[in-house]
């Protein structure tokens, strides 16, 4: 799944090795809802089987 052209988890991991729990999960959470509509269009995608 990629956003921006990047994978989500691989954006998730880069911000959890860079900066600490507190501020990555805020930050982790920010970016989730920032992308969501996106996410979750790729997660209806994917249970389609498209």
């Amino acid at each position: 799944m990629k956003v921006e052209g990047k994978l989500v988890l691989e954006t998730l991991d880069e911000m959890y090795r860079k900066q600490d729990i507190r501020t990555f999960m805020k930050n982790g959470y920010a970016f989730c809802m920032d992308y969501e509509r996106e996410i979750r269009r790729h997660i209806e995608m994917s249970e389609q089987g498209k």
